[in-house]
């Protein structure tokens, strides 16, 4: 089994954006998870808020449950180009 090394991730929207879409969930399904409101999970994607810093943690360990570090959520972008 090869564990991942990894910086920590730098929440900007289009890596909230991109871990949302590779847990292939839902505006909804998403901030249920999260404990917070849709509008919420959009204005992070959107840019117009930052998650606090405890939401940020929250996303790391979301990333970390499912083995997604700063190189899956670039990758995926990179394909989204």
């Amino acid at each position: 089994m090869t564990t991942k090394t990894t910086l920590p991730i730098q929440w900007t929207k289009k890596r909230i954006k991109a871990l949302r879409l590779i847990l292939r969930t839902t505006q909804d399904q998403f901030a249920e998870a999260m404990d917070v409101t849709r509008l919420t999970i959009s204005n992070w994607e959107t840019g117009a808020k930052l998650p606090s810093i405890n939401h940020q943690r929250d996303l790391d360990s979301v990333a970390a449950k499912q083995n997604i570090d700063n190189d899956d959520l670039n990758a995926f972008l990179r394909r989204l180009r």
